[in-house]
């Protein structure tokens, strides 16, 4: 039942000439999170993209690569075709034997009572130069210049600019865009203050970059039975007094999870998911399968048009037929 599922063109739609040309302008740029970009008008803005890259050796490798998935979702669709009764069941086999030892590493964990939060800084070089510069606060503005974005604020971003887009697409979607100079000593100065304040909630950090951080508040949670929120919202009121930074935290009982929750109420923002596993399914059930970290575009659009899988829900219901589709990592 669940081959004919997958394998049922109405579950699993054909890419219009629209998807296909939004695909190529979405691998154009390293996108990261959608954060600050809910409301742009995508098709204007993936039209100028395209307008904008013309015929170059780049936009050709994106379109090949783009044409590369294809080849791998007929490949899925051709494993999927003889994934039988037998496959199926020794697929469930090796599942069972995973889930079993994930279930018990989140007792581990759960018994513990380990909280993790990750601290992302809001648009952290724009942030820094805005803070440094107010006049700028209200202005559409990009970290870099006409060759490359570093980093954009949420006034250009609700313009369509993003980080890691050639500045020359974002002017012609921006024509107001203020590029500045790069300014990294007064970044990592920065990032240096906000290390000070994390470690006195966890000693033994860990830093992603200078705009993001792992900390460990378990024992801050355990003292005195504090609620996790208060320790995040503590945290997050600390670097902002040492830096005049806003950061957004997740926390959660792993770091993955955490990480996730971190972008759930960007800019300046907390989340916090409880412990229980009641309340963690319910949180990634609808959670796109992008939010997974090692899930690209490339996977994203394979899991999407091959098996019908585009949220974390999906995942757990289909995930025999992945395993048919992917060979398992040791």
């Amino acid at each position: 039942m669940l081959r004919e599922l997958l394998l049922d063109p109405k579950s699993a739609a054909q890419p219009t000439m629209a998807d296909n040309d939004e695909q190529v302008a979405k691998n154009l740029l390293v996108y990261a999170a959608d954060k600050g970009t809910q409301d742009v008008d995508r098709q204007k803005i993936n039209a100028i993209i395209l307008e904008m890259s013309g015929d170059s050796k780049y936009t050709n490798e994106k379109k090949e690569k783009r044409d590369n998935s294809q080849e791998w979702i007929a490949t899925a669709r051709k494993k999927l075709a003889t994934f039988d009764a037998t496959q199926r069941s020794v697929a469930r086999h090796h599942l069972a034997k995973a889930e079993g030892r994930f279930e018990k590493r989140r007792h581990e964990l759960d018994a513990a009572g380990t909280c993790c939060a990750v601290v992302d800084f809001d648009m952290f070089y724009a942030a820094v130069e805005i803070r440094d510069r107010p006049e700028l606060k209200d202005k559409p503005v990009a970290v870099g210049g006409i060759g490359m974005i570093s980093t954009a604020n949420y006034v250009a971003r609700k313009w369509g600019v993003r980080s890691a887009m050639p500045g020359f697409i974002g002017k012609k979607l921006c024509p107001d865009l203020v590029f500045v100079r790069p300014r990294f000593d007064a970044y990592r100065t920065a990032a240096e203050h906000v290390r000070a304040v994390l470690r006195r909630f966890d000693p033994d950090f860990i830093s992603v970059g200078l705009d993001e951080a792992y900390v460990n508040v378990t024992d801050r949670v355990a003292q005195g039975g504090t609620p996790a929120g208060r320790v995040a919202e503590e945290l997050r009121a600390c670097v902002k007094e040492a830096t005049g930074l806003t950061c957004s935290v997740g926390a959660a009982p792993n770091r993955r999870l955490a990480k996730v929750c971190s972008d759930v109420n960007k800019p300046d923002g907390l989340f916090v998911l409880p412990g229980d596993r009641a309340a963690v399914l319910e949180f990634v059930r609808d959670l796109p399968v992008r939010k997974v970290g090692g899930i690209g575009r490339v996977s994203e659009k394979i899991l999407g048009v091959a098996l019908g899988v585009r949220t974390c829900g999906d995942l757990w219901e289909r995930r025999a037929a992945i395993r048919a589709v992917w060979t398992p990592s040791a």
